[in-house]
């Protein structure tokens, strides 16, 4: 988990603005694959499906952006792989 909870990486996810200029609404959902090292800090990101590049990059700065709560083994910080939901919708009106 990341400190300060869930809460603390949904602050750090938004909307790109120049996005929001477009003709045609970008959405996407995804689910976040991330490497959390032993020491709390992420190695690696990857999503499933692909999203558009920006909200891509949104998502991947939020989530280094983030110290996390290392897995434990035994009581002993461990390196291991979490999963997150993100959804991005929007809609013209």
């Amino acid at each position: 988990m990341p400190v300060g909870g869930v809460a603390a990486l949904y602050s750090k996810l938004y909307y790109p603005p120049q996005l929001r200029t477009r003709p045609y609404v970008i959405h996407g959902k995804a689910i976040v694959l991330a490497t959390i090292e032993a020491n709390g800090r992420v190695s690696e990101v990857s999503l499933s499906p692909r999203m558009h590049p920006e909200l891509e990059r949104v998502v991947i700065q939020a989530f280094h952006a983030c110290q996390w709560k290392p897995a434990r083994k035994h009581s002993v910080p461990v390196r291991a792989s979490v999963r997150f939901p993100i959804s991005f919708d929007t809609y013209k009106k």
